[in-house]
């Protein structure tokens, strides 16, 4: 889709933006807490169709849904 942008944080997050939303906020967000898939930042990530790849420093894979990041 391309009105929706993805990211990785150096938090380990997975974020998502839609750039018709007025808000600056993220759309949707993959958790920040102590069971994140992510402890470390985000080094790559690769969408494709609505499927993301993620991958940490500390060598963390997932696979995501872009319409659902609460988990991998």
């Amino acid at each position: 889709n391309p009105s929706l942008v993805l990211g990785g944080t150096y938090s380990g997050q997975v974020v998502l933006w839609d750039v018709r939303s007025p808000s600056t906020l993220p759309t949707m967000r993959s958790p920040l807490d102590a069971a994140a898939p992510h402890g470390r930042p985000v080094a790559k990530l690769r969408a494709r169709g609505d499927a993301v790849l993620t991958v940490s420093a500390d060598g963390a894979v997932c696979y995501w849904s872009s319409s659902q990041l609460q988990r991998p």
